[in-house]
């Protein structure tokens, strides 16, 4: 769900992560479970989750913060048909972010489920599939929007953090 929200959030602000870095960011993802699902029970004693939450809550704060930022100084005219692209950085902060929500549910998960490759590998193909429809709708949402949206980018991050640190 966290995938789809920013997803769409940058369609509509129409930054595109490329092939690449939806790649790269469910591989980070899919790693990060992978890596909590084969641990189990062992990493949730090394790890608490209020941490794991905390570090999730920073991260999201910082990159909605700063989309946030950069579009209230923006101050050229927009153009309408200019697509901006996604960097690797920023696609791998919100990977990682993303991908400590999925520590906590791993590790439990590791406890139970028998067939974790396959879970990880159907996570990755579900993430990258999530990722391009939130993207593809965002955009479409942003042709019958004329106003500048690349605003809400930031604020669904922020909205995001709160409800990692909130527990909702």
């Amino acid at each position: 769900m966290d995938s789809f929200v920013i997803s769409f959030a940058y369609g509509i602000s129409k930054c595109k992560p490329s092939l690449g870095v939806v790649i790269m960011m469910n591989g980070v993802c899919s790693l990060v479970l992978g890596i909590a699902l084969i641990a189990g029970g062992f990493l949730g004693t090394l790890i608490p989750d209020w941490v794991t939450k905390q570090i999730c809550f920073v991260l999201l704060l910082l990159v909605g913060g700063y989309k946030l930022i950069a579009a209230c100084r923006k101050k050229e005219t927009v153009d309408q048909t200019e697509i901006k692209e996604l960097s690797w950085t920023e696609g791998f902060l919100l990977a990682l972010a993303l991908s400590l929500d999925g520590l906590v549910a791993g590790v439990g998960a590791g406890l139970l489920y028998s067939n974790k490759l396959l879970l990880v590998a159907c996570s990755f193909v579900a993430g990258i599939a999530v990722m391009l429809l939130g993207w593809m709708l965002g955009y479409r949402c942003r042709h019958f929007i004329r106003r500048d949206l690349s605003w809400i980018s930031g604020a669904c991050l922020l909205l995001l953090a709160l409800r990692t640190i909130m527990g909702v």
